[in-house]
């Protein structure tokens, strides 16, 4: 529901989930995403660019 513009209190109003596990939730994704960006980097020997050029196609996937 954030990705399709609602807010994190909008979220809250419709799930009836409290904003702050919300927002856990989301740090939680943030801080795995920058997990997975520094594998990619550190393991893979992917550079930074590529590593956005990946989840930029992995965004405009998932917007299908």
């Amino acid at each position: 529901m954030l990705v399709e513009k609602n807010g994190i209190r909008a979220i809250e109003r419709i799930m009836e989930i409290h904003r702050d596990t919300i927002s856990d939730v989301v740090e939680d994704l943030a801080r795995h995403a920058r997990e997975v960006t520094d594998f990619l980097i550190r393991y893979v020997g992917l550079t930074k660019v590529q590593v956005d050029e990946m989840w930029l196609f992995v965004k405009k996937t998932k917007e299908r």
